[in-house]
C-alpha cells in the first residue's frame, strides 16, 4: 500500500512537472511587457506589505522559498536589506535552480521535492512559498508540503503563502488556494494562526488588461473591487 502511494506520487508528479515547466523553461515573462508589469508591481507591493506585518531581524532571520524558481523573490530580500547568507531556496525543477545557482551564488539553493525537506526541525524563521499550491491539485502532496512547511519553521516563526484564491476556469491544472483550503492544509488555530490576508495582483485577465491600457486605473480598480484581486497573501504564525 505505501510503495503504491509512492508510486501514484511519483506518476502525479511527472505529469505536473509536464504541464507547468516545460512551457515555463521556454517562455518566462517579461517584465518590461506593459501586460505584466502592474501584476509584477502589486506582487511586490504584497510581498512588502506581508514583509511588515511580521518581526524578523534582517541579519539574523533565516528565510526559505519553497518552490522559489529561478530565486526572484529571494533577491527582492536581499535589495531590503536581508542577509544573503540566511536566505535559502529549494525547487523540484532543476533548470530553475541551476539558473539561479549560476546567477545567484551566495545564496542557499537546493534542487529537492518540497514533501520531504532536507531541513532540520524548527530551523526557519520565515518558511513561505508562491504560487505553488494553486498548481498542486492532489491532496495528499498538498498536505505533505504544508506539513514539511510548519515542520521546518520554528515555534513563534512565521509562514507565508503567496498564492491564488481563484483557480482557472475550466482548467483542472489548477486548484483555489482560498481560505478554507489554507485552514485545512496548515492546520489553522491548531498548529498555526492566521494573523493577516495581503492583498495582492488581479486576476489575469483584468490585471493584463489594465496594466497594457490603464496602468494609473490598476491600483485604484483593486481598491473599488476587492472580489477582483485573485493573488494574495496568507501570513501564519507557528505555535
Amino acid at each position: 500500500m505505501i510503495k503504491k502511494k509512492i508510486l501514484d506520487s511519483q506518476n502525479w508528479y511527472s505529469k505536473y512537472y509536464k504541464a507547468h515547466y516545460e512551457r515555463k523553461n521556454r517562455f518566462r515573462d517579461d517584465l518590461l511587457n506593459p501586460e505584466t508589469l502592474y501584476q509584477f508591481l502589486a506582487l511586490k507591493k504584497c510581498f512588502v506589505n506581508s514583509l511588515y506585518k511580521i518581526s524578523l531581524n534582517k541579519k539574523k532571520s533565516r528565510i526559505i522559498d519553497i518552490g522559489c524558481g529561478s530565486a526572484s523573490q529571494l533577491i527582492s530580500l536581499i535589495s531590503l536589506g536581508f542577509n544573503q547568507e540566511n536566505l535559502f531556496g529549494i525547487d523540484i525543477n532543476k533548470v530553475d535552480i541551476n539558473f539561479a545557482k549560476k546567477n545567484y551564488p551566495l545564496l542557499n539553493l537546493f534542487w529537492q521535492d518540497a514533501t520531504n525537506l532536507d531541513f532540520k526541525n524548527d530551523y526557519f524563521d520565515l518558511t513561505y512559498e508562491s504560487t505553488m499550491f494553486v498548481q498542486i491539485t492532489n491532496n495528499e502532496i498538498s498536505r505533505k508540503i504544508a506539513n514539511e512547511m510548519i515542520r521546518i519553521t520554528k515555534k513563534g516563526g512565521y509562514l507565508i503563502l503567496f498564492d491564488w484564491r481563484y483557480g482557472k476556469f475550466n482548467n483542472a491544472n489548477f486548484l483555489a488556494c482560498n481560505k478554507r483550503r489554507i485552514k485545512e492544509l496548515f492546520k489553522v488555530d491548531k498548529s498555526t494562526i492566521l494573523i493577516s490576508i495581503e492583498k495582492g495582483m488581479l486576476i489575469p485577465p483584468i490585471g493584463r488588461f489594465l496594466s497594457r491600457n490603464m496602468g494609473s486605473m490598476y491600483f485604484v480598480f483593486s481598491r473599488l473591487f476587492p472580489f477582483c484581486i485573485g493573488q494574495v497573501a496568507y501570513i501564519l504564525k507557528k505555535e
